[in-house]
């Protein structure tokens, strides 16, 4: 396996249960476009750029012992030669009752092949993935407001959420080459960032 340069760590080592997720990280140059679209938004709890990722498989808490088996399970994939992902769109999940802002991948055969391959990796060492339509995105914003008190305040803020859209979205889509994926580690127990990059995986 090639060393990344930078910030990476060379083995998996935790003193406490980690909960741990593989996603691929957004490149640089990408998280600082997105990053100009974090305005305009009241109430919006923006998600530092630097925590932008798309999220491949959630693995949850486990212990150390599992930890080292999915690395040395990780390192015997040889993948594939480099993919380009597009971002098509900026969205929300939640429409009636908004939760979240994306930023929505592009479907792509080479990026499901690629999760559906470490989901199936990560289940024969019997870990379970909850089961759930993929769908490829980046989360931006979560909101604190979809719980509002009154339909009509939903309905404003729903209103709001429309309007940003509108003005905000992609006139031509952000594409960027994927040449690994990482496993992040979250806060134990909890989850949340800012996320940890554990280590990385080249596809070839």
């Amino acid at each position: 396996m090639r060393q990344f340069q930078g910030d990476y760590t060379n083995k998996l080592k935790f003193f406490v249960m980690p909960r741990l997720f593989t996603a691929i990280k957004i490149p640089n140059k990408i998280a600082s476009l997105l990053e100009l679209r974090q305005v305009g938004i009241a109430n919006a709890r923006f998600i530092d750029k630097n925590d932008f990722h798309i999220t491949l498989c959630f693995i949850g808490d486990i212990d150390e012992i599992l930890a080292q088996q999915i690395t040395h399970v990780f390192e015997k994939i040889k993948f594939g030669e480099p993919f380009e992902l597009e971002i098509d769109r900026l969205d929300v999940f939640g429409h009636k009752k908004p939760r979240a802002l994306i930023a929505n991948i592009k479907q792509n055969e080479a990026l499901t092949q690629l999760r559906n391959t470490l989901l199936h990796k990560l289940q024969l060492l019997g870990i379970e993935i909850e089961a759930r339509k993929f769908t490829p995105h980046i989360t931006l914003a979560r909101f604190s407001y979809y719980r509002a008190n009154s339909k009509r305040e939903q309905k404003n803020k729903s209103d709001e959420i429309a309007n940003y859209l509108a003005i905000n979205n992609f006139t031509k889509p952000l594409s960027f080459t994927v040449d690994n994926y990482c496993v992040f580690s979250a806060k134990p127990s909890i989850g949340g960032g800012p996320y940890i990059i554990e280590q990385c995986y080249y596809l070839t």
